[in-house]
């Protein structure tokens, strides 16, 4: 808008200066008003793909994915939980600088409640995969069962909001050096354990050889 205003006021005042001139004077006055039309629309045609070509690189990272590219991606990846519906893995490419693996996401549904469930290989301990910032109600250290032969140690939180509640748990692998999050939300969850979820995920399947090499 601020533009348009500027070359509407160019263009008024070029055809204010050739009020009363000669023909000849008339003319060069009437071609440099089309010229500030012209230039004017080049701009907007420029600012349209600038636009254009900003919203490419501004779209979501994410892609849809398998399962078994998830498990490619990253090792002792998770599985859905028994019972789950409407699954959609994704991944995330990651930036090759970083030293860091696919950013790995599966959505799914469990008793109605939409959860999100996270992993990421060569990450820190801290470093928060799940996205999430909250001022947390509720802070618990926890011992997964499964994961890490029964020893995997993790952090559970909640918050209670006026009309939802989060809960979170995320553990890590300091053996192979993997983050993980499992996240829920939903209007009331009294009484629900995510840490028994997140217990179900692991995938035995999945588990990478770490023993020495047969010999010849």
């Amino acid at each position: 808008m601020i533009r348009k205003s500027v070359v509407t006021i160019a263009l008024a005042g070029v055809l204010l200066a050739g009020c009363g001139a000669g023909a000849g004077q008339e003319k060069a006055k009437t071609e440099e008003a089309q010229a500030v039309q012209e230039e004017a629309a080049a701009t907007d045609s420029t600012d349209e793909t600038a636009s254009g070509e900003e919203s490419t690189e501004t779209a979501t990272p994410w892609r849809d994915s398998t399962q078994e590219e998830a498990k490619q991606s990253c090792p002792r990846m998770f599985k859905a939980p028994e019972g789950a519906t409407e699954k959609q893995w994704r991944i995330m490419d990651a930036d090759p600088d970083t030293g860091e693996g696919q950013l790995v996401e599966l959505d799914f549904v469990l008793n109605g409640n939409e959860f999100c469930a996270r992993a990421q290989y060569g990450v820190d301990e801290d470093n928060e995969i799940h996205g999430l910032h909250y001022d947390w109600d509720l802070e618990d250290e926890v011992t997964l069962a499964n994961w890490g032969e029964g020893n995997m140690q993790g952090k559970s939180y909640r918050v209670v909001e006026d009309d939802q509640t989060v809960d979170l748990i995320t553990w890590y692998d300091i053996e192979i050096g993997i983050g993980y999050s499992l996240t829920v939300s939903a209007k009331d969850l009294d009484g629900f354990d995510i840490q028994a979820v997140a217990e179900q995920m692991y995938d035995e399947s999945n588990e990478p050889y770490v023993g020495e090499d047969e010999a010849e």
